[in-house]
């Protein structure tokens, strides 16, 4: 991490890291990924093979799907020593073992992209607002392109001790308003996508607010995500 990496990450409440995981162990992945997608029926030959998947809202279709594809030694494969380094480089305490990594999949929603209408979020209550609780990581297991399923996040929300107004705002954007910044309680936000190449993974504040999108391709979107809270 590089003095300007960690400031980022301060002052953003999010990083991008490319290349960060191995891309035969991303390769090896995805394939095991798509035999058991395969074997439930869900998706084959690049395409949905569920209707009753396919139309589920947005949130509670990756969690179904996170759900049906459950695997315990996923964070083994993808946590490599290098990078828990990186994440420690990020905070001046002790962080806990991740415990699993969730799948986030998303089959194509068949609709345009937008940022109206998401579910805004933190995996933390307010009582951990006051300092950072941990960091949370976001895997790309295939590349991943704009409008493609990527996770979104408001860059600076960590800072927010009262979210309602900013995500009030940010569900009222349009698609031309993504990573263009406005200002919240003398915070300034912006929303976020998460894309890039298999490997890449994204370091987040957990106190960050963030959604899941559209998926507005024809392909399948792959990502994980582990949690790291302060010991």
């Amino acid at each position: 991490m590089t003095p300007g990496q960690i400031e980022q990450f301060r002052q953003q409440g999010c990083l991008h890291v490319p290349g960060a995981v191995d891309g035969k162990t991303v390769a090896r992945l995805r394939v095991r990924i798509l035999e058991h997608l395969k074997r439930q029926g869900i998706w084959a030959g690049g395409r949905s093979q569920s209707r009753a998947l396919r139309e589920l809202p947005v949130f509670q279709q990756t969690g179904r799907l996170g759900q049906l594809l459950h695997d315990p030694r996923l964070h083994e494969a993808l946590l490599g020593p290098g990078l828990l380094q990186t994440i420690k480089a990020l905070v001046d305490f002790p962080l806990k073992p991740a415990l699993e990594a969730q799948l986030l999949l998303s089959l194509p929603h068949g609709r345009p992209w937008t940022l109206q209408g998401l579910n805004w979020h933190r995996d933390v209550g307010r009582a951990a607002l006051g300092s950072l609780p941990g960091v949370q990581v976001f895997y790309l297991l295939d590349d991943l392109a704009h409008g493609g399923g990527g996770t979104l996040v408001l860059a600076g929300s960590h800072l927010l001790k009262e979210p309602t107004r900013a995500i009030a705002q940010a569900s009222q954007l349009d698609a031309g308003s993504l990573g263009k910044p406005w200002v919240v309680q003398e915070t300034e936000l912006r929303v976020l996508e998460m894309t890039g190449r298999a490997g890449d993974v994204y370091l987040m504040d957990m106190r960050l607010l963030h959604t899941p999108a559209v998926n507005a391709s024809r392909g399948l979107r792959m990502m994980a995500t582990t949690r790291h809270h302060r010991a």
